[in-house]
């Protein structure tokens, strides 16, 4: 059976560049927000040298043990976009009121989500553009 090429909907295309430019816009603002918390994690935080116990296989996901300024020895597991070997020592940064919430102070660890969370925005934000482009060619057909 024979199909016949219908002219795209120009509401069709303004829907979904409202849609992409919201989904974009909402990603870059909760990149914001997380990055804001990252800002006063390390603000409020403090440093201890600590070391990688454990590691997967690709190393994103490690097990690091440090002690706490006040003596505590703590593990935590992370995750992140840092790859360690076992025994690698590192720098902790860690909540004194609660020192489970740590991270190690590297760039990937710290920002990785937020990073990741802007890349989403940007693509629903060029994915908005080019659904503009063409509703703008439907337009002047």
């Amino acid at each position: 059976m024979l199909q016949m090429y219908s002219q795209p909907n120009p509401e069709d295309r303004k829907a979904m560049f409202l849609i992409f430019t919201s989904l974009g816009c909402l990603s870059w603002m909760t990149a914001i927000i997380v990055s804001l918390f990252v800002l006063k994690f390390v603000d409020t935080a403090l440093t201890a040298d600590g070391e990688i116990i454990h590691r997967n296989n690709t190393g994103a996901h490690v097990k690091v043990r440090f002690t706490t300024a006040d003596g505590n020895i703590i593990e935590y597991h992370q995750n992140s976009a840092v790859s360690y070997k076992v025994g690698h020592k590192v720098k902790v940064l860690y909540d004194p009121e609660n020192p489970y919430n740590a991270s190690t102070n590297a760039p990937g660890a710290l920002w990785f989500k937020s990073t990741i969370i802007s890349l989403i925005g940007t693509a629903f934000i060029i994915g908005a553009y080019g659904e503009w482009k063409q509703w703008q060619r439907i337009q002047r057909m």
